[in-house]
C-alpha cells in the first residue's frame, strides 16, 4: 500500500498546527485576491480580471505545491520565499495546466469518464514542475505514470480531500483558511508516498 487517506491527511494536520498563521494567512490571501480581480459579484467580470485571476489561482496552487514539498524535507515556508521562485518553472507550470485543462475538457465530452481519469491520473503534474521538470509535456506523462495502478485508491482519496474542504466551507466560510492547506499538503504527502513506493 503506497499510502492511506488517514496517514495523508494527519500529515496535513501536524504540517498546518507547525506553521498556522502563515498558511490561513496565505490562503486568505490567495482567496482574496483570486476573488477580486475575477470580479465576484459582478455579473460581466472583464477578461483582463479573470486572466489576471487565473494566474494568481495557478501561482497559489504551485505555491503550495512548493509549500508541501518544503514541509515533507522539514522547513517551514516563509512570506519571503513565496516570491523567490524561478518564473521560468512557473511558465512551464502555466504551459502544463493548459495542456491537463484540455486534456480532461476533451476527456469529459467523450462520455465524462475519461475526463474523470485524466484529472485522477494527471494530478500530481505540479509537483515534478516544482522538483525540477522542464518539459510540461513530461511532466503530465510522468504524473500518469506515476498514478499507474493507483486510479481507485486516488479517486476515492480526492473525493475525500473535496469533503474536507466542502467542510470548511460550511464552518461559516473560515474553514477553508485551515482545509485548504491541510487537503494540499496531504496532496504532497500523496505524491512523495507514491514516488517512494
Amino acid at each position: 500500500m503506497a499510502f492511506s487517506v488517514r496517514e495523508a491527511l494527519s500529515f496535513g494536520w501536524r504540517e498546518f498546527k507547525k506553521n498556522p498563521w502563515f498558511l490561513a494567512l496565505f490562503t486568505l490571501a490567495f482567496l482574496f485576491v483570486t476573488a477580486l480581480f475575477g470580479g465576484m459579484g459582478d455579473k460581466n467580470p472583464s477578461f483582463i480580471g479573470q486572466f489576471v485571476s487565473t494566474l494568481i489561482s495557478l501561482f497559489s496552487t504551485l505555491t503550495f505545491a512548493r509549500i508541501g514539498l518544503s514541509a515533507l524535507k522539514g522547513k517551514h515556508f516563509s512570506w519571503k520565499e513565496v516570491f523567490e521562485i524561478d518564473w521560468s518553472m512557473f511558465g512551464i507550470y502555466i504551459l502544463a495546466s493548459i495542456l491537463f485543462m484540455i486534456t480532461y475538457v476533451v476527456g469529459f465530452v467523450f462520455l465524462i469518464i475519461p475526463g474523470i481519469i485524466a484529472i485522477v491520473r494527471l494530478s500530481f503534474f505540479g509537483f515534478f514542475v516544482t522538483e525540477g521538470e522542464p518539459s510540461p509535456v513530461r511532466a503530465l506523462q510522468r504524473s500518469w505514470a506515476l498514478t499507474r495502478n493507483h486510479f481507485w485508491r486516488l479517486l476515492g482519496f480526492g473525493l475525500i480531500l473535496g469533503l474536507v474542504d466542502i467542510a470548511g466551507l460550511l464552518a461559516l466560510g473560515v474553514g477553508v483558511l485551515v482545509t485548504t492547506p491541510v487537503t494540499m499538503l496531504a496532496l504532497a504527502y500523496a505524491y512523495d508516498r507514491l514516488k517512494t513506493a
